[in-house]
Order: structure tokens, then C-alpha cells, then sequence
């Protein structure tokens, strides 16, 4: 009988403070994890965003600040696809990453192009008027020779840069910008006319295939810490994507350029040197 009244024995009554801490516990713990799970997924994009800069920007090759403006990229591709306007955004964002560069905004290019009545730059005059009126140190005139937004894509590129002789020791002469001849100039996807008598300081002429080995070992390059490595693309995105492969193809081009117009500069240095000490 006692066994029996044992087994209706209610169970012990938990003190009210008890239950509260009990209560509170659990949505504390609840907490506690869905902020440790921020925490890491933050710190996970932390560590995205600073590999991101794990590809560094090249560095200007002037001595001082300089002030670049872009002019509209002119469209030679045979197609109404390409968008003009956009590709030059896209160029402007890459000219921007250069340490030591100012660029001009393209609305500001733009106002000064309307002002000067000029619908496109032709011949360095051109260009030397349009920086004059802008401020800047040197313009950037590019031209999309060809634009193939397959998988995988092409794009044909010829980017001129004019510099001031009064600013940055550029030269201008009287030679047309006609993407034909800048194509003829240049050597080998990219080369300086310092030896022609007349042309940009620093021209590269590109044709960027998806399909080609060196090509895709330049945009893995360019894509380390620029996509999220446990994505299924991966650096093939840059491939997949038109758009995203105009941003490296601009990323590419500006590195010949800026690479191109650091060695003319030097040369031109070396040279004023030896004429001191003749």
C-alpha cells in the first residue's frame, strides 16, 4: 500500500526563481548562438572583402597626384549591344583603383565635350583642349574594336592615353586617333609610340579571348579574392559573364597602360639626365 501511494506521489514543486532562471536561460543560450553564427559569417565576409585586396592596384606612374579624364569609349564593334556609356563607367572604376590618380567623374567629360561642341576626340589637339578645359593631367580616349558576349566572350580594345607636356611630360602632335592606325602602332597587344613621330604617349591594343590560355590565367589572377571560393563558378564567373568580363578586360588594359607609361617616363627621365651632363 505504501508502494502504491508512492507511485501518485506528485513531483517536487519547483520554486518560482527556479522556473524564472530556467525560463531565461533558454532564449539567453538561443541568443548567444545566433550572434556567435553573425560573428562568424561576418567575420567570413570580413575576411572576403580584405582578401579582396589581396590583388593590389597598380601605382600611378607620376611623381605627384594627377588628375586623368576618360572620354567616351567610341564603338567600333559593328554592334548596338555594346553600350557605350557603361564600358567607360567600367574603365573610369578601374583608372580609379590607381594609387595616385584622381578620375574624373564621366558626366564631368561629358559637360566639357558638349561645351567644346566636340562629339568625339579625333586627333590629340582634341585631347589636349578637352584636359585643358578639365583640369586634368592627361585623358584616356579608348575604342571596342569587337565584343563577342558568348561563353567565352572577346572583347577588342584600343586605349590611348594623352598626356600634357605641360603637366606630366606627355608629347601631342598632330596624328588622328583613327582606331586603325592605333592598332598598326601598337606591338604584340600593347606597346609605347615614343619612337613615332607623332601618337598617344602610351597606347595598348588587346584582343581578349575567354577561350585563350594566357588570357584565363590573367583573369585567375585578377579574380583571387574577388569571388567567394566556395562558389561554383569560381574565377569562371569572369568568363561567364559579360559584364564582369568587361571589368577585367578594363582591369588588364589599364595595367599595360599604366605599366607602359611608367617605362616611357623613365626613359624620358634617363634621357633629360645624360643631356645635363653632356
Amino acid at each position: 500500500m505504501t508502494t502504491a501511494q508512492r507511485m501518485f506521489i506528485a513531483a517536487p514543486h519547483r520554486h518560482p526563481t527556479v522556473r524564472a532562471a530556467i525560463a531565461w536561460c533558454v532564449p539567453a543560450i538561443l541568443l548567444v548562438a545566433a550572434l556567435t553564427l553573425i560573428a562568424f559569417v561576418v567575420g567570413g565576409c570580413g575576411a572576403f572583402e580584405k582578401s579582396a585586396q589581396s590583388v593590389p592596384a597598380p601605382d600611378s606612374p607620376y611623381g605627384a597626384p594627377a588628375v586623368i579624364a576618360v572620354a567616351p569609349c567610341r564603338n567600333e564593334t559593328g554592334t548596338t549591344v555594346f553600350d557605350e556609356l557603361e564600358f567607360t563607367d567600367a574603365l573610369v572604376e578601374q583608372l580609379q583603383d590607381v594609387k595616385g590618380m584622381v578620375v574624373l567623374p564621366t558626366n564631368r567629360t561629358l559637360g566639357a565635350m558638349r561645351a567644346l561642341r566636340l562629339g568625339s576626340i579625333d586627333t590629340p589637339s582634341q585631347a589636349f583642349a578637352l584636359a585643358s578645359a578639365l583640369g586634368a593631367d592627361a585623358l584616356v580616349v579608348s575604342t571596342a574594336t569587337a565584343w563577342e558576349p558568348y561563353d567565352p566572350p572577346k572583347i577588342g580594345l584600343v586605349v590611348a592615353l594623352f598626356a600634357r607636356t605641360d603637366r606630366v611630360g606627355g608629347r601631342l602632335s598632330a596624328s588622328r586617333t583613327d582606331p586603325q592606325e592605333l592598332q598598326e602602332a601598337a606591338t604584340d597587344g600593347g606597346g609605347s609610340v615614343e619612337s613615332f613621330d607623332s601618337g598617344p604617349s602610351a597606347l595598348v591594343s588587346a584582343m581578349l579571348d575567354g577561350a585563350d590560355t594566357a588570357t584565363r590565367e590573367r583573369i585567375k589572377r585578377y579574380a583571387e579574392g574577388r569571388y567567394d571560393p566556395v562558389s561554383g563558378l569560381g574565377w569562371r564567373r569572369y568568363t561567364a559573364s559579360m559584364r564582369l568580363f568587361a571589368k577585367f578586360a578594363c582591369f588588364d588594359t589599364v595595367e599595360q597602360l599604366i605599366a607602359l607609361e611608367r617605362s616611357r617616363l623613365a626613359g624620358l627621365g634617363a634621357r633629360q639626365e645624360m643631356a645635363q651632363h653632356r
